[in-house]
């Protein structure tokens, strides 16, 4: 096995043992203002194992945004979108991110969490076909064996599927863990891998060059990730939620700002992941963290758009059986991005 896998199989065995110690904890989230004498204890679990989209999360815990707000934040890395929001629901951690669709899809099931905020606003999904291939829609991929990993892919695939005229049956799928799934692509294991854009596309391509078709192309629109939290917690504890949001925003803000310090500060803390891949995949993320609409009437960073939102569940309800009755309100409140709490202060896009 060559020292890279190695390294990054040692990778998903650490972000496997870190979520069995978020979900073992429990949460401390009874603190009120950020002048409290002793930070808040709360607990925060990644959608996925550690990439460049957490870049800021780690550059806010070390610059001390966190503690600024009246929180310590505890940062555990997950193995999908579905455990992240069953976690955050269960009462096992107080944070987490998910892709939308996915967390649609659970509080539509029961799953007592609220979409909080928008990690990144546009869906990052999509398909690595090789550049030499007639792959040019999703309907090419008929009868093609897919590598995909578990979580969002597994969630989201069939409606993505629905949206162009296919089911389930019309494709083979291998379900691989982690950065595994990117190493069988690049070695020729299948000839198609659902992935997030973002955190392979310049390995990939330096590997096995390759188109991308977006999860987008037949009309299949979803919110990207989402900050998650159990609606209880809003109830009871706005303040701490809206403490928690403003630290996060502005380590996204200045991580961006300080690209060379944020990466190498998440580089530190995951030392078995390469700086340069890691600078990658923060540097393709930019692109997510604003739709066009949201550029183009300079919204708030991280406010959910009550019309995308509703377009995504429209597509939910259309290719992915969610319940016609979903009602925007009980996915996702924008209550945080308004006065008096006033979370983010920049606007899209960011510089």
């Amino acid at each position: 096995m060559s020292r890279a896998r190695t390294l990054r199989m040692l990778a998903i065995a650490l972000a496997l043992m870190s979520v069995a110690v978020a979900c073992s904890s429990t949460s401390k989230t009874k603190v009120q203002g950020a002048a409290a004498s002793k930070p808040a204890d709360m607990t925060y679990l990644t959608e996925y194992l550690p990439d460049g989209l957490h870049v800021p999360l780690v550059y806010a815990q070390d610059e001390g945004l966190y503690k600024k707000e009246g929180i310590n934040l505890h940062i555990s890395y997950g193995v999908g979108s579905p455990v992240t929001a069953a976690s955050v629901g269960g009462g096992k951690v107080d944070f987490g991110d998910v892709d939308g669709g996915v967390a649609a899809t659970s509080i539509a099931s029961g799953n007592p969490i609220v979409v909080v905020g928008m990690f990144t606003d546009t869906t990052e999904f999509g398909f690595f076909v090789p550049k030499n291939s007639s792959f040019n829609r999703i309907a090419d991929i008929a009868g093609q064996n897919v590598i995909l990993t578990p979580g969002a892919e597994q969630t989201l695939l069939p409606g993505v599927l629905k949206s162009a005229g296919l089911s389930m049956s019309s494709i083979r799928t291998q379900v691989i863990q982690g950065p595994a799934a990117v190493t069988a692509y690049e070695q020729g294991q299948a000839d198609v891998l659902d992935y997030a854009i973002a955190d392979e596309e310049a390995a990939v391509q330096a590997k096995r060059p390759s188109r991308i078709i977006p999860y987008t192309a037949n009309g299949f629109i979803v919110p990207g990730f989402a900050f998650v939290v159990r609606r209880s917690l809003i109830d009871s504890d706005p303040d701490v939620v809206a403490r928690f949001l403003r630290a996060t925003y502005n380590g996204i803000t200045e991580a961006y700002a300080h690209e060379d310090k944020a990466v190498a500060d998440f580089a530190r803390a995951n030392p078995t992941i390469p700086a340069s891949l890691i600078r990658d995949q923060f540097r393709g993320y930019k692109q997510f963290l604003c739709s066009d609409a949201m550029t183009k009437s300079h919204a708030k960073l991280g406010d959910p758009q009550d019309g995308e939102w509703k377009a995504g569940l429209n597509s939910l309800v259309q290719y992915a059986e969610l319940n016609p009755a979903t009602d925007v309100t009980k996915v996702e409140t924008g209550k945080f991005f308004q006065a008096p709490y006033s979370v983010s202060s920049s606007t899209c896009p960011l510089p």
